[in-house]
């Protein structure tokens, strides 16, 4: 990532976190306060220069407090911090590599002409909905695509749906979901979707990012094939209890 792609980043992030210009380069941890409607049950430690941003829904706060108040004020939370102060069985620890959309970068790539990528409307509900019933429950709850989200783009085999993709607004930014029918992978149509997202979403000035757990090297293998950029990977903390 260029530096000056990475200072944009790092300008939107500490905006939506409120961290001054000049934080951005002082060690330490920025809490902010989150609507309840929007946990997904992680605590998610994202870098903003050399700070870390979390957003804490009202159930947390005091809890999370008291972890930044167990340590210096230029200290950057990690993951190991919340075992140490939750136990083992309190707090899971899981990684994701954040990606971002740099126009300098991004490879666009085009599926087969076979198929057809193009924006959903309310008119595809049905082959949407006919489309995730046929991905499995993991898949589906991991990829958190919906057609009532922002931008949501589809692949078609004829009338058959067979990758899909949406967005949400995310930090300030705009984070896309992808999903593909199981008979349809290996194909490149999950690299497709997100593709064509991409490119309609920055188009308007937005920018785009790209998140997966470390483990799902599908995910990533779209990731590095539209080159986009790796901005960090990053830990979420789930309280067990």
């Amino acid at each position: 990532m260029n530096a000056r792609f990475r200072q944009r980043i790092t300008a939107l992030l500490a905006a939506h976190y409120g961290i001054a210009p000049d934080d951005r380069t002082q060690p330490g941890t920025t809490l902010r306060p989150m609507d309840p409607d929007d946990w997904d049950g992680w605590l998610e430690l994202i870098p903003v220069g050399v700070r870390v941003g979390v957003e804490v829904p009202p159930l947390l706060r005091e809890r999370v407090e008291a972890v930044v108040a167990a340590h210096p004020t230029d200290h950057v939370l990690t993951g190991a911090d919340f075992v140490a102060a939750w136990g083992s069985e309190g707090a899971r620890v899981g990684k994701m590599k954040v990606y971002m959309l740099d126009a300098a970068a991004f490879r666009p790539f085009a599926p087969d002409p076979r198929y057809v990528a193009r924006a959903l409307t309310e008119a595809d509900r049905a082959a949407f909905d006919a489309f995730l019933a046929r991905c499995p429950e993991k898949d589906r709850a991991e990829a958190d695509i919906s057609l009532d989200q922002d931008w949501p783009f589809g692949v078609f085999d004829g009338a058959r749906m067979v990758a899909g993709a949406s967005t949400y607004r995310w930090l300030g930014l705009v984070d896309v979901g992808v999903l593909t029918d199981p008979a349809y992978r290996g194909q490149g149509l999950g690299k497709a979707v997100v593709s064509a997202v991409a490119q309609h979403v920055a188009a308007q000035g937005h920018v785009v990012c790209y998140r997966h757990a470390v483990y799902n090297t599908g995910s990533q293998g779209i990731a590095e094939g539209l080159r986009f950029s790796l901005y960090a990977t990053t830990e979420g903390v789930h309280p067990v209890k």
